[in-house]
């Protein structure tokens, strides 16, 4: 019952309500009628009886009976027996049973077969003589009325029951309309795509939902605000920083080319060069993330070889992996066509493969490998080196993380490359993933569509 959504439960809780209300409305009205029938006809057939003992008189020793007495007054057979129950006067209806005991002034309940009959006996006594007068009524006839109308009943209760869940649902899932409204916008704006879109429900003020939407229109409208803060703070800062640090290179630079051979100071601007061009290096890229939050990063695409593209960026960081003794080894489809933005695909094969040599080991491999089965591409960098913790792995992905903050200062790395990484691959229409075992390696699979122009 948990697993039903909350439109299918309403429904079936009403249904069931309305269904259980019906029947108890059917059953009181069944008791009820025949409970009425029962008392009509005692009534009847009592009447009927005191009446015809009016029309019988005794004198002396004989009985008079009025010749224009009416034997079935209101469907009602009399009979008339004398003291001994002698049939006098009067047939009883056919199937009625003969032994049937004669009672005064109480009702029975005969039945033969299906008929059924209520009877009504009344002992008129005159002296050391008397009359019997029974009254016999039909309750089949009640009783048939009441079968019909239990029987339409029940035909009738099924189609009941559908129209009650079809009428049901389609109320409930009318009034639950804005509440899919409200997940939609809520979807659409916690996945960052669209943090302007407002839930916007039209109704009544005083309508619990409609007060729900309003009040998250007004949360999304402050959550709106303060991301546009935050993105814009980290524009304008990028753009503050670039004047200083470009200023500090270029003094360095200046200062390393005067011919005083002074070696202490030789090294504090080497050192101070390093860290201005890590910080340039940071500010660059913190402002094209900043860029693509907004939607303002310039993506390019065009129809390109990938398999010549990671040749190439293979070939530019040899260099780097033999200073580390690390083999590059590679698994390529020849002649793959891609359709992308050359340059971003670039940065990301430079980001894995450098991340690869910088947490990789001397003696160890890099392994690129590149095939596709006809709809998309599958990039992979796998690298037998230091490997990754479990519970790192969830969070390499995440801007300014680093699984070793020493050996990435070591290296200078900023901690934005495989944020980098997740952005393009985001921005072409892939996946990015991870699986690492410390101490044994990690691989990085990429999953490109290869959608033509």
């Amino acid at each position: 019952m948990s697993r039903l959504s909350i439109k299918v439960r309403v429904t079936l809780f009403y249904t069931v309500a309305m269904i259980l209300l019906l029947a108890l409305t059917l059953a009181f009205l069944f008791l009820a009628s025949d409970y009425q029938l029962t008392g009509s006809s005692h009534r009847m057939l009592e009447s009927a009886v005191k009446q015809a003992g009016n029309q019988v008189e005794f004198e002396e020793d004989y009985l008079q009976i009025d010749p224009e007495i009416d034997l079935y007054p209101d469907g009602v057979t009399l009979v008339l027996y004398g003291p001994e129950g002698t049939p006098l006067l009067g047939t009883p209806p056919a199937q009625f049973p003969a032994d049937t005991p004669l009672v005064s002034d109480q009702f029975q309940e005969v039945s033969a077969g299906e008929t059924r009959w209520q009877v009504y006996d009344l002992y008129i006594a005159y002296g050391a003589s008397g009359l019997w007068i029974r009254g016999i009524g039909s309750l089949s006839t009640g009783q048939s009325i009441l079968r019909s109308i239990v029987t339409l009943s029940l035909v009738a209760l099924p189609l009941f029951i559908l129209l009650a869940l079809a009428g049901g649902y389609a109320i409930t899932r009318r009034a639950f309309r804005p509440v899919q409204e409200i997940v939609k916008a809520a979807e659409a704006i916690s996945s960052g795509s669209d943090l302007t879109r407002r839930i916007g429900l039209a109704g009544n003020e005083h309508d619990e939902i409609y007060a729900l939407g309003h009040a998250f229109d007004e949360m999304f409208a402050r959550l709106e605000e303060s991301f546009n803060r935050e993105r814009q703070f980290a524009s304008d800062a990028s753009h503050e920083l670039r004047t200083p640090i470009a200023a500090i290179l270029t003094q360095c630079e200046y200062a390393l080319s005067l011919p005083e051979d002074n070696a202490e100071q030789r090294m504090c601007l080497e050192r101070i060069q390093r860290q201005a061009k890590r910080m340039s290096t940071l500010v660059s890229q913190l402002l094209e993330l900043t860029r693509a939050d907004q939607q303002r990063a310039a993506i390019r695409k065009e129809s390109f070889d990938l398999s010549e593209l990671i040749e190439v960026v293979l070939e530019q960081m040899e260099p780097q992996a033999q200073a580390c003794g690390i083999e590059f080894r590679t698994r390529l489809k020849p002649n793959l066509s891609f359709f992308g933005d050359p340059s971003l695909m670039m940065r990301l094969i430079l980001n894995l493969v450098s991340n690869a040599i910088q947490y990789g080991r001397s003696g160890g491999f890099v392994l690129v490998s590149l095939t596709d089965d006809g709809r998309q591409a599958e990039l992979r960098v796998e690298d037998n080196g230091i490997g990754i913790a479990p519970e790192h792995t969830p969070h390499i992905f995440e801007r300014f993380y680093r699984a070793d903050p020493s050996r990435s200062a070591q290296s200078g790395s900023s901690g934005l490359g495989l944020s980098m990484v997740a952005w393009i691959v985001k921005a072409h229409g892939g996946t990015v993933g991870v699986s690492s075992t410390l101490g044994v390696g990690t691989t990085f699979t990429v999953i490109l569509p290869l959608s033509s122009p």
